[in-house]
């Protein structure tokens, strides 16, 4: 939602990687306290096998990382010749293409290129994902005001609307005049 420049994507041809360093479900010491504090109480512990961060941390460990940057829904920043040689010596994307939607089994391109980047230590960390993100559209105000604030905070220069089509007519007519007003 703001003009952006071939380095905010790559310094000197090295892509630049945005998100949290975030260590595995299986090794995080608050995640097991948590869950068992939960199952102690009788509260059932619901873990997505097929999420979004599941499968970021199933791509980390393809890319053979110990650990893994949590990245959000902003853009990537990919070098075809990464991926290009990864592939050449590991014969799975015909795998990862054949499920219709998030099967444990598959990865996700992005992050595994970011991994494969922090493995070759090729790569820029910025720990300001520069994005703001709408998933629920059941507060007008509430997104009026994340607008609002994203005029006054000049470093954000990403927005993503998931799943907009969930927004109500209202909601929906006011956030695309706001982009027509942006672009135009």
């Amino acid at each position: 939602m703001r003009e952006t420049k071939p380095s905010d994507f790559f310094i000197n041809g090295i892509p630049i990687i945005r998100g949290k360093w975030k260590q595995f479900y299986e090794n995080s010491p608050f995640r097991v306290i948590y869950h068992k504090l939960r199952s102690s109480i009788g509260i059932s512990v619901k873990i997505r096998p097929n999420g979004f961060k599941k499968i970021q941390q199933t791509s980390a460990k393809l890319a053979g990382a110990n650990r893994y940057v949590r990245r959000f829904h902003n853009p990537a920043n990919i070098r075809q010749s990464t991926l290009t040689s990864f592939f050449k010596e590991n014969n799975l994307l015909k795998d990862n293409i054949k499920y219709r939607f998030r099967n444990e089994n598959q990865f996700i391109i992005a992050s595994l290129s970011e991994h494969i980047e922090i493995n070759k230590n090729s790569y820029y960390y910025k720990r300001n994902t520069q994005l703001t993100y709408f998933r629920s559209y059941k507060s007008l105000f509430f997104i009026k005001l994340k607008l609002f604030c994203f005029l006054r905070q000049s470093k954000n220069i990403f927005m993503t609307f998931q799943s907009l089509e969930l927004a109500d007519e209202k909601t929906l007519n006011y956030i695309f005049n706001w982009i027509d007003k942006r672009i135009n």
